[in-house]
């Protein structure tokens, strides 16, 4: 699946680091989960989060005490961000945030992303949200956000880990323009899962923010990557590319079943 964003400038692509022929592996973006954000952020550590959405994305809802700052706008307007903080930028599900997150990191900052799927997953962890929709102002989640320990926040919805169960489950991915083939992947939970990805046309990262994956594939080229499924769920993987008309957001999903699922 495809999600034009028109808007975007073509200067956040050319922004993001160009590496060697040889460097098929640049380093990843560091990835922290909500859990340990809360940790830090109750610890004092400076943590700016950056809201990398459109403003009518931003204001029905976002992390609280974020800074809006539309994608296109992110190079314009990078002196509004602090040097001493370490700096979140999120988007609905973390591919534009992903690509912000590359150039922040060519400008100089220091940065991360969350590892639960931007803020859709900071939403179904049960963090709180400030915006128009729930009526929330941002002063009141961020107090509940820093009083509330991790455990309250997120309570049984911290991720239980699945053991590796023993069994591994081999898939091939092609990475087309602009598509997967196949763009629907479905394993056990507790498998060791190795996906072999081939890039058919262009250069392309393949991500997969839940697993830690952040692998860029050149064109004709095949990479390797693997991991042990320990959650079960719906989670997606993707890249965000410019094609020179807007940046593109391609999707697929990988879905982790319980053990003995149908």
């Amino acid at each position: 699946m495809i999600i034009r964003c028109i808007s975007l400038a073509l200067a956040l692509f050319l922004s993001v680091p160009v590496l060697a022929a040889d460097d098929a592996r640049p380093a990843p973006v560091a990835l922290v989960s909500p859990q340990k954000l809360v940790e830090r952020i109750q610890g004092g550590e400076k943590i700016v989060f950056v809201d990398v959405r459109q403003p009518e994305e931003y204001w029905p809802g976002h992390i609280p005490g974020a800074v809006s700052i539309p994608s296109g706008e992110l190079l314009a307007r990078s002196s509004e961000l602090p040097r001493d903080a370490v700096l979140i930028p999120y988007c609905n599900m973390d591919f534009r945030g992903f690509v912000a997150a590359r150039q922040l990191e060519q400008a100089g900052f220091r940065v991360a992303l969350m590892q639960e799927r931007g803020f859709y997953g900071w939403k179904e962890q049960g963090l709180p949200v400030a915006g128009t929709k729930n009526g929330v102002r941002d002063a009141d989640a961020l107090a509940k956000l820093k009083k509330n320990s991790a455990k309250e926040l997120l309570g049984d919805r911290l991720a239980s880990r699945v053991k590796p169960s023993g069994r591994s489950r081999d898939i091939a991915v092609r990475m087309e323009e602009w598509y997967f083939e196949p763009n629907d992947l479905v394993v056990d939970a507790g498998d060791e899962v190795r996906i072999s990805i081939t890039s058919g046309k262009g250069e392309h990262y393949f991500i997969l923010p839940d697993y830690e994956v952040q692998v860029k594939v050149p064109q004709g080229e095949t990479r390797e990557i693997a991991f042990v499924a320990d959650r079960t769920g719906d989670f997606r993987f993707g890249t965000c590319e410019w094609d020179g008309s807007g940046l593109q957001v391609m999707k697929g999903r990988l879905q982790v079943r319980p053990v003995g699922a149908p």
